[in-house]
C-alpha cells in the first residue's frame, strides 16, 4: 500500500471539472439560453438569418429591427407591453431553472418543445449541419455563453466565496 496522499504509478493525470464548483455557472447558462430564445423571436426573417448563419452582408442589428417595430407599432401598442421575445426569454429561464441539474440534451430538447422554436432553429440546423433542433439550440447557446456571458467579469461576479476560502485554507493539508 502506498503513502497517504500519493497516487499509484499508473495515474498519469487528474482532471478537475470545476464548472459549478468555484463559479456558479448555471445562472449564466440559463441567461444564455434566455438570450438566444429572445433573439430568435425578435429578429425579422432576414436578421434571423444573419444571427443564425453569420451573414456579414446583412447590416441590420436587432436593435434596428426593434426600433423599426416600435415606430410602426407605437400608436397601437402601449410602451409597457412585453415583447414576445422577452416572454420567450422568461419562459426559457423558468424551464432551465426548473430542470437544473438535467443533462444539456434534456434541457435543450425541453426548451425546443416548450418554447415551440423548432421552425426558428431551421437556419441554425443548416448552419451547424445538425438534423435535430435541440443540437442547433445547444450550439447557439454555447456560442452565446462564451461570447457574451462567460466573460472574466461575469465569472468573477458569479464565484462561490465559501469554496474559495476552503481552497485557500486547504494549504495546511499539503504543507
Amino acid at each position: 500500500m502506498g503513502e497517504v496522499g500519493r497516487f499509484p504509478e499508473w495515474v498519469e493525470a487528474i482532471v478537475f471539472d470545476l464548472d459549478g464548483t468555484l463559479v456558479e455557472t448555471e445562472l449564466l447558462k440559463a441567461r444564455s439560453y434566455a438570450k438566444v430564445a429572445q433573439e430568435l423571436h425578435e429578429c425579422v426573417p432576414e436578421d434571423r438569418l444573419r444571427l443564425l448563419q453569420s451573414d456579414s452582408d446583412c447590416q441590420k442589428t436587432i436593435r434596428d429591427v426593434q426600433s423599426e417595430r416600435e415606430e410602426i407599432l407605437h400608436p397601437i401598442v402601449a410602451p409597457a407591453t412585453i415583447s414576445e421575445g422577452q416572454k420567450c426569454a422568461d419562459r426559457a429561464m423558468k424551464v432551465f431553472l426548473t430542470n437544473l441539474g438535467a443533462t444539456s440534451e434534456y434541457i435543450a430538447r425541453k426548451l425546443v418543445d416548450e418554447l415551440e422554436i423548432e421552425p426558428l432553429l431551421r437556419p441554425a440546423m443548416e448552419r451547424f449541419g445538425e438534423e435535430e433542433p435541440w443540437k442547433a439550440l445547444y450550439k447557439l447557446r454555447k456560442e452565446m455563453y462564451y461570447d457574451t456571458f462567460a466573460t472574466e467579469k461575469n465569472l468573477y461576479e458569479s464565484r462561490y466565496f465559501s469554496k474559495q476560502y476552503l481552497l485557500a485554507d486547504s494549504s495546511h493539508f499539503h504543507g
